[in-house]
């Protein structure tokens, strides 16, 4: 997904559906393909909301529910924070 969306011709529409089998196969245990997304589409696509509302939804994930993904979902949680710190630096004024 991140590959497709960012690369020179890359297709938003492939890359959507990578995404979705992503979070089809992930079942919900990890928030990083949220800030994936985020990252990679929402900032090229210069979607403010969209990526304040996936920062917030990996934010607001509970760690907790899958100890075995406990350090991977605490790392993107802190990826996320920082992301939210920094969005005036990803999107235009106006946005």
């Amino acid at each position: 997904m991140a590959y497709e969306a960012s690369r020179v011709g890359g297709s938003r529409e492939k890359a959507l559906g990578h995404y979705q089998r992503a979070l089809a196969l992930g079942k919900g245990k990890s928030p990083s393909i949220w800030l994936a997304w985020a990252e990679r589409v929402s900032v090229l696509e210069q979607n403010r909301r969209e990526f304040e509302d996936l920062i917030e939804r990996a934010l607001a994930f509970d760690v907790e529910a899958h100890p075995s993904n406990r350090l991977l979902n605490l790392l993107a949680q802190r990826r996320g924070r920082w992301l939210r710190g920094n969005v005036d630096e990803l999107f235009l004024e106006g946005n």
